[in-house]
Formats: structure tokens, sequence, C-alpha cells
């Protein structure tokens, strides 16, 4: 991220990783707060307040510079009229927190923000959490609710397909004399399989966790008769097959 001397901002690392292995990569929802805030990244409450969000980076200061006046704010919350803008949770404060699953929405990853404004009705600091719902089918990022389960502790939900895991390891699956699996190892995909003397590469598959290359979608089946000897990749649901 490149600031000029005038300008305050930051931004914080994108991706995570939990502790099962699974990967989220959220870098391509971060926006260029230069830039106005995208179609998407907000939402009209019923209350009548309106969030703007970015990811790991503040929101626009092109039209929401007044959000990030004490500190780069990653939520803006818009409210009265006169409109106040007040920063409901600081970059800094930033964390990846687990998914909370609601209704039919099961999966996804969720980021936090913290050390927004204060309410100074109660003295506390505003904080929003953005659930980032797994849905292929949405390219970018579209907010659709928000509930504030206690004061100044709001609660978001937004559709992306960047809000489904992402496959961050290969599992890469060997031969030796060409006739059965007989080793298999997982590597960071960006690195790809690597050549093991003696052995020869099958196949390989990506994966989010090194954990699944236990669960591979492929067998070996060998087969002989008194001539040849030969191997027959095949999908585990389908198994081996009589030929």
């Amino acid at each position: 991220v490149f600031c000029f001397e005038w300008t305050y901002c930051q931004s914080v690392d994108c991706t995570y990783t939990n502790s099962s292995g699974a990967y989220w990569n959220l870098t391509p929802l971060r926006y260029d707060p230069s830039e106005p805030s995208p179609s998407g990244y907000s939402l009209i409450t019923t209350q009548g307040s309106t969030f703007y969000v970015n990811f790991c980076d503040e929101v626009s200061t092109n039209n929401l510079n007044d959000c990030n006046s004490d500190a780069p704010a990653g939520s803006c919350q818009q409210t009265g009229n006169p409109s106040s803008f007040y920063s409901a949770g600081a970059v800094s404060g930033m964390t990846f927190t687990d998914f909370t699953p609601t209704g039919s929405y099961t999966d996804g990853i969720a980021i936090k923000y913290t050390d927004g404004n204060v309410c100074t009705n109660v003295g506390l600091t505003r904080q929003t959490t953005i659930n980032v719902i797994c849905d292929p089918t949405v390219d970018g990022f579209q907010l659709i609710s928000e509930s504030e389960p206690s004061t100044c502790t709001y609660i978001l939900y937004g559709q992306s397909k960047y809000g489904c895991t992402s496959s961050q390891y290969s599992c890469c699956f060997y031969s030796q004399n060409n006739v059965t699996f007989s080793s298999s190892m997982c590597v960071l995909k960006d690195y790809g399989c690597p050549s093991i003397s003696g052995f020869t590469e099958e196949s390989s598959i990506d994966v989010s966790s090194c954990g699944d290359c236990s669960s591979s979608p492929y067998i070996c089946c060998e087969y002989s008769n008194t001539q040849y000897t030969t191997s027959i990749c095949s999908t585990a649901d389908n198994g081996c097959q009589s030929i």
C-alpha cells in the first residue's frame, strides 16, 4: 500500500487459514479507498442508518472520509438528518473469526472490526462483524442484512464466492513401475508437484486442507493376466470395475 505524506492509510493481510487448514483469500473484495464505495458494499437498515464496509482496508476516502477522521475505518455508520458519520470499527483492530450460520446459510468466513467511535450513551466503542456467506454465484460482494444484538455491536451478512474456502494445497499421487499408487504428497499449490526419483506422478487434486488428501476421490485399480499387467485410475465412487 502506497500513501502520500499527507494521507494516513492502512491495510492488513486479507488471507486466513483456520486450525483445520481451511484457507480463505478475501483480497479480491478489497477496493481502492480513493474510489467511491462500490455497489453491494453498503446497506440501509430498517432503523434508517446506512452501513458502508471495505475488506482489510479503510472505507472510501472519496465520499466517506469523515469515518476515517480518527483512524482508518473498515466499517462506517451513517445516521441522522443531517447525516453524521461514525467509525463502526477500525482497520487496525481487524481479525478473522468463525462464520455464524443463519437460516439456510451455513458456510463462510467472517471478519471483525473493533475500536470504532464511542457510543456516548453507553461508553462503548462500535464494532462490526461481517459474515461473508459462501455463494459461488456471487462474483463480487453483496450485503444483505444487518442486526444489532447488543448496543453498538453490529452484525452484517453478505454473499460472495470468496466466502468459500480456497484451494491452497495440492495432493500429488505417484506410482512405482506404473502399476499402483504407492505414495502421495501434500504440497503448497503454488509450488506444484515435485519430481521424485523412481516414481511417476499420476495425478493431482487441489484441496483446501492436507487432511483432504486422505479422502482422495480417485483410486488406482491394477489388472493382470498371463501376459500383461496394467492399472486404471477410477473414481472412488465407481470403484474398480471388471474388465
